[in-house]
């Protein structure tokens, strides 16, 4: 159940981290797409990592890391765009693909991570009992 009530930390960490780049490339900085998208890709390996609190194997982490990398660029970059008025339309397709799977692909791993743990419980429980 632990593992399940780390999920939105994730989430709102993934979200954080998208703002925080758009913020850098495109509010303190002067309109620097490349050091926003940097550090979108960044966040997006950092995500990764987070992912691992989910789930203990890392075959489903791994395959998290183009998915996450994936959703922040698109967003920051798409946000980079509007903000600089320019059209952004296939980065703002992608993101709004991109983004609702990542959230979805987060909930499913700490669903998966917390079966497993209940089910380490049981048998557990089950060898302490016989």
């Amino acid at each position: 159940m632990l593992r399940l009530l780390r999920v939105p930390i994730v989430l709102v960490f993934a979200a954080m981290w998208a703002l925080g780049s758009y913020a850098l490339g495109f509010l303190w900085l002067a309109d620097d797409v490349a050091v926003a998208v940097g550090a979108a890709v960044v966040g997006g390996l950092v995500v990764t990592g987070t992912l691992g609190s989910l789930t203990s194997r890392p075959w489903p982490i791994v395959a998290a890391l183009p998915l996450a990398v994936g959703a922040l660029t698109t967003s920051v970059y798409a946000a980079g765009r509007h903000h600089l008025g320019l059209p952004a339309d296939a980065a703002l397709a992608a993101g709004r693909v991109l983004v609702p799977v990542l959230a979805v692909y987060t909930l499913l791993l700490g669903l998966a991570g917390a079966v497993a743990d209940a089910a380490t419980v049981r048998r557990f429980r089950r060898h302490m009992a016989g």
